[in-house]
This record gives structure tokens, C-alpha cells and sequence, in this order.
């Protein structure tokens, strides 16, 4: 080497170039890790932000669900509240309906029974004619003699046919055989202008203190023909005193009260 004029401690020790080639490739080699690292850091990330996406819907599900399922309770609870606050009057309307029908029936046998063979109470309560005609005379009856079972302002709510809701009415008398209200609802041309028959847990009381009338002291029942029965056409007029309503009321004297 000294011959040669070559100094050994050069050959012997990398190049500048080669120490530069070198670090490039460390760092290239660096960059390839971290980038890597970031790589996989991302897709963690990326994996944590989708499972609390996922959780958030959840939550978010459930919560639904929950103030759903809360306000089908509530709907049902104020169903049930409206339905219990006409449970009174219903119970009322049906007795005192019953006991009038009884009456006017009792009082056409008897009126007629001398000239009509075979005449009695089953008979005439038979005749659908004569039931519909006596029903809707006893109503009126009633409706006089008990102001308290007059028609009634109320407000639809809660109904399955969407546009009755918030509709106001008023109530006309509580159907028995169909264990609904016959209800006249407000139209735009007319007060009462729409006839429905509608639960009484769609039926809440109008705002505002109701005015009751007076009760009537006393209602001619005033039925001149309201039966063909052998081919002699039978009726009924008579005074209903709301006193002997009243007395006749309780089932102790029910049965004595109708015979005398």
C-alpha cells in the first residue's frame, strides 16, 4: 500500500458517501416503522370510534324505546282515568234506564192487559218496534227527570281515527249494547253536527264548570201507539213523578212498587 501511495486508514474506514448511504436508509428504515406504528395506532382508532358509534346507536335505541314504552303508559293511564271518571254516570244512566223501561212496560200491560188476551211484559219487551220507541221515550224521561244525566261537553282524545282527536262534542246518552257513548261531535257548519258512537276512554270532560239544570218533578210518558198486538194497536200515557223513581230505585221495593 505504501508502494502504491495508498494510505490504508482510508481503506480501512467507510467513505463519506457510504456513511451518508447509510443513514438515508436508517431513516428510511425508521420512517418505514413508524409509518407502520401509525398504520396500525389508525386502525385502532378507527376500530374504537366504530364500537362507540355502535354503542352510542345503542344507547340512543334504548332510550327510545324507553321514553316510547313511557309514553304508551302514560296514554294508557289517562285512558283508563277517563274511562273510570264516567263510571259513575254509566252505572247511574243504565240503572235509572232499566227501571224506567220497567216502569212504562208494567204500565202498558196494565192499561191494556183487560183488552189485550195474553198481554205481559215478555211480550212487549219481544217487539223490537215497541222496545226502540219505549228506549228513546224513557231517554227523554230521564234526561228531564235527572238533569245530572243530560248531555255532557267533552273533548275526543286518544282515539285510534286520528282526526277525531281534539274534536269537542257532546255526550247524548251511554248505549248499552254496545257499551259505547253516542256522541254529537262540533262540525264547522253546526254545534252537534256529527254523530259517532266513541269509548268513554276517548271522552274527557270539556274545561270549565258544567251547568246542570233542574230536574223536572214530573214527565208524561206519552206513547199512544207503540204496539200491534192481536191486531189492536196498544199505547201508553201516563205522569212519571221523579219522587217515585227515586223511591222505586232501591231493588227492595222494586217489585212491590211495580205491582200496586
Amino acid at each position: 500500500s505504501a508502494e502504491l501511495g495508498i494510505d490504508d486508514s482510508e481503506s480501512n474506514n467507510p467513505s463519506e458517501a457510504e456513511n451518508e448511504s447509510n443513514k438515508i436508509i436508517g431513516k428510511e428504515h425508521d420512517t418505514a416503522v413508524f409509518s407502520q406504528e401509525e398504520k396500525e395506532k389508525m386502525a385502532r382508532m378507527m376500530e374504537e370510534a366504530r364500537e362507540n358509534a355502535t354503542a352510542a346507536r345503542e344507547r340512543k335505541k334504548i332510550k327510545k324505546k324507553i321514553k316510547v314504552n313511557r309514553w304508551i303508559q302514560e296514554q294508557e293511564s289517562m285512558k283508563k282515568s277517563r274511562a273510570e271518571s264516567w263510571s259513575g254516570r254509566i252505572s247511574k244512566e243504565k240503572d235509572v234506564m232499566e227501571l224506567l223501561q220497567r216502569m212504562v212496560v208494567t204500565e202498558l200491560v196494565r192499561q191494556n192487559g183487560h183488552s189485550v188476551f195474553g198481554l205481559n211484559e215478555t211480550r212487549v219487551f219481544c217487539d223490537k218496534n215497541a222496545t226502540k220507541e219505549i228506549t228513546l221515550e224513557c231517554r227523554n224521561a230521564m234526561k228531564a227527570l235527572f238533569a245530572d244525566l243530560g248531555e255532557s261537553r267533552i273533548v275526543v282524545r286518544g282515539c285510534s281515527e286520528k282526526e277525531l282527536n281534539g274534536r269537542s262534542g257532546e255526550i247524548r246518552h251511554w248505549e248499552s249494547n254496545k257499551k259505547l257513548f253516542f256522541v254529537c261531535l262540533d262540525t264547522k257548519k253546526s254545534t252537534n253536527g256529527e254523530m259517532r258512537y266513541l269509548s268513554p276512554e276517548n271522552l274527557e270532560r270539556a274545561d270549565g264548570p258544567r251547568e246542570v239544570g233542574l230536574s223536572s218533578h214530573l214527565y208524561k210518558i206519552n206513547l199512544p201507539s207503540v204496539l200491534t198486538y192481536g191486531g189492536v194497536d196498544i199505547g201508553v200515557c201516563f205522569s212519571l213523578r221523579h219522587s217515585e223513581v227515586i223511591a222505586l230505585g232501591s231493588s227492595v221495593f222494586l217489585k212491590a212498587g211495580l205491582d200496586e
